[in-house]
Parts: structure tokens; sequence; C-alpha cells
């Protein structure tokens, strides 16, 4: 009978073992191996993905209002809640194109994203503003009329694709702002990026926030109901502060640079107005 602590047997064992252990780690080793290099592509492709796909469904949508150029009625909208949770995902996304480490963001992101929720559920979910309105005055109001389609009364599918349009130029506004200072400020350690004056940043200061504002705009465009054109002057609000937060840490950082980029440059929109002649000329 074989002793279980034979030299002969326990050696093969402590052998067999070894080769076990070893290929586990090979495979922990193989699986990060894997994981940083989904990372570092999906870092690196991950944002054109999806401005891709974006820009697709917008596209769709256009083609879309071509195919069917009538504008359907508004009852036939409501509790289509997958459409809901769809509509919340594709643009709330856009929110991983802003430095999330930065607590200054979390406002107005947050807003942005309540006017997403707002926007989907009184569209397809339930109108909960009608519904209030209907309670306080006790009768609804015609299609169109802070529910429905907003612009379909006055120029019909049209307001539709007005839209689409302006979705359209806030995602790649939102694209385009982020693609630019990522690759030159935000992917640096700190206190070593460049201030980025090239691409859209060349024309206006804040092209993200541009991007969300007419991405909500747009949305007005499309369903305005009364939570949404209540909270709309918030969020500019919102995003106006933060701007200017952020240029004055801009200052600080990047001193007369900066401010020599400012006087070039318009806020949010691609061309400069409101500005004082003393400015215009250089003076600070």
């Amino acid at each position: 009978m074989t002793r279980v602590d034979s030299p002969r047997i326990w050696g093969d064992y402590t052998t067999n073992l070894d080769v076990v252990s070893c290929r586990k780690l090979h495979r922990v080793f193989l699986g990060m191996s894997l994981l940083k290099k989904s990372h570092k592509m999906l870092k690196k492709y991950g944002p054109l993905v999806l401005i891709s796909f974006l820009i697709l469904v917008s596209i769709l949508g256009f083609i879309t209002t071509l195919l069917f150029p009538s504008v359907d009625a508004v009852r036939s909208h409501f509790g289509n809640w997958p459409a809901v949770i769809i509509w919340v995902i594709m643009y709330g996304v856009l929110l991983f194109f802003l430095p999330f480490y930065s607590k200054s963001q979390w406002k107005p992101s947050g807003a942005y994203l309540a006017f997403i929720v707002a926007f989907a559920i009184e569209m397809f979910g339930v109108p909960f503003g009608m519904y209030v309105f209907a309670w306080v005055f006790g009768r609804y109001l015609p299609d169109g009329v802070l529910w429905g389609h907003t612009l379909g009364q006055y120029i019909g599918i049209w307001g539709t694709r007005v839209a689409v349009v302006f979705f359209l130029i806030g995602g790649l506004l939102v694209f385009f702002g982020w693609r630019d200072i990522h690759r030159h400020y935000w992917s640096r350690d700190k206190g070593t990026g460049d201030l980025v004056t090239s691409g859209i940043y060349r024309y206006i200061r804040h092209p993200q926030y541009t991007g969300f504002l007419l991405i909500t705009f747009a949305m007005l465009c499309e369903w305005a109901t009364i939570p949404l054109l209540m909270m709309w002057p918030i969020l500019i609000g919102l995003y106006y502060r933060l701007a200017k937060r952020e240029e004055k840490d801009m200052e600080q950082e990047f001193g007369n640079k900066y401010k020599v980029y400012k006087r070039k440059t318009s806020m949010f929109l691609p061309f400069q107005i409101l500005k004082k002649p003393a400015v215009a000329e250089g003076r600070l």
C-alpha cells in the first residue's frame, strides 16, 4: 500500500499544482492584456462609433420624414416605454464626452439628463404636463400647443426636420469639441495641458455646451411641453455660469494668452455679438 506522504507522489502533486497555477496565472494575465487592449480600442474608437451612430440615427430620422411626410396624432405616441428608455440612453451617453471628474459639471449635466428624461416621458410615456393643465383649467389644449409636435401646425413635417437638423448640429459640436480639448488638455497631467484654440475652438470657446443647448432646443422644436419650457432657461443659466467659471480658471492658468484668445472668440455662438469697441480693438 502506497503512503500518501510518499516523496514521489508528493513531488508529482507539487509539480502538477505548479503547472495548474501557472496556467491560471497565464489566463489571468492574458485576460488583463485583452482588457487593456479593449480599453485602448474603446478609448480611441468609442467616441467615433458613438457619434457615428447618432449621426446615422439623425439621418434616418430625416429620411423617415421624407418617406412619410405627415404629422402623426399626438395620442399615438404615449405608452411606448421602450422608446423612453432608448431615447434617454441615446442622448444621455453624450455626457460621457464631458469630464465628470470635475464637480462643476454635475449640476449642468444633471439638469441636461433631467431634461432628456422629461422629454422622453412627455413624448413617449405619459403627458404629465397636459394632465396637470387639464386638472387645473378643466380642458385640454389642441395638438401642438404645449404638447404634440410643436411646429407641426405651422409648417407640418418640416417641424420635425428642423428638429433633426438641430439634433445633428448639436451632436457634432459635442463630439468635435471633445476631440480637440481631450487631445490637447484633458488627457494631459494637471498643469501641462495646452490652450486649445484650433478646430471648433477657433470660433467659439464652449462648443460642447452650445451642442447640449442645441440638442435640447431641438427637443423644444419637436415637442415643447410646460415642464420643458420651464427647464430650458434653467439649463441655459447653469451652462452660462459653468462657462464663466471655467473661463476664470483658464485665465488663472494661461494668463494673458487666454485673454487674447477670449477677445477673438465668442462664448457660445460662432460670431461675436455685443462686443464693446474697446474690447474689439484689443484693450483689456
